[in-house]
């Protein structure tokens, strides 16, 4: 909670104002009902968070459960996404108070890494976030050692071909 503002995690009722805020902050168009159905679907409600100003949200974040292999197996991720204010209540701490305690619910849980691709990155920095190393431009057409080989896949095919290749471990690992 900042001075001002209530923080807490959502109701499912309340998923279409927390989509709308996000689109809003980032310019978007409103979504088609796939989409919005889609995104409530990946949503995990008691790791979502809004902030609200009275009655209204004008702050969102959430993040994802996600496993990441490491050297002798795998740890908790938690995907930060859906981090936006209204461009109306920008500069009044909400993002800082979203942050924070976010960060705070992830440690709760348990997970020693949290990820996100930052629109901004330059403002994440203030939370702990860093680059997780150099960045590579990488041109395929070029050709090199980091050549990827793929196919294209009907939807219904690649359904059944991906959970093999999730879960087979990264780097030769198991």
């Amino acid at each position: 909670m900042t001075a001002e503002h209530l923080i807490r995690p959502i109701s499912d009722q309340e998923f279409p104002a927390f989509y709308a805020v996000n689109e809003h902050a980032f310019n978007a168009v409103h979504p088609t009902k796939p989409e919005l159905a889609h995104a409530r679907a990946v949503l995990e409600l008691d790791r979502s968070l809004a902030a609200f100003d009275g009655p209204d949200m004008v702050g969102t974040a959430a993040a994802l459960s996600f496993q990441l292999s490491v050297p002798g197996g795998a740890a908790a991720v938690a995907g930060v996404t859906a981090v936006s204010v209204l461009p109306s209540h920008r500069r009044r701490g909400i993002l800082s108070g979203l942050m924070h305690r976010q960060l705070a619910d992830i440690r709760d849980r348990g997970e020693a890494i949290a990820a996100l691709f930052a629109t901004e990155a330059g403002i994440y920095g203030r939370y702990g976030y860093g680059r997780d190393g150099r960045a590579r431009p990488h041109d395929p057409a070029r050709g090199g050692r980091h050549r990827a080989r793929g196919r294209d896949a009907r939807p219904g095919s690649a359904r059944e071909r991906t959970p093999a290749a999730h879960h087979r471990p990264a780097g030769g690992q198991g």
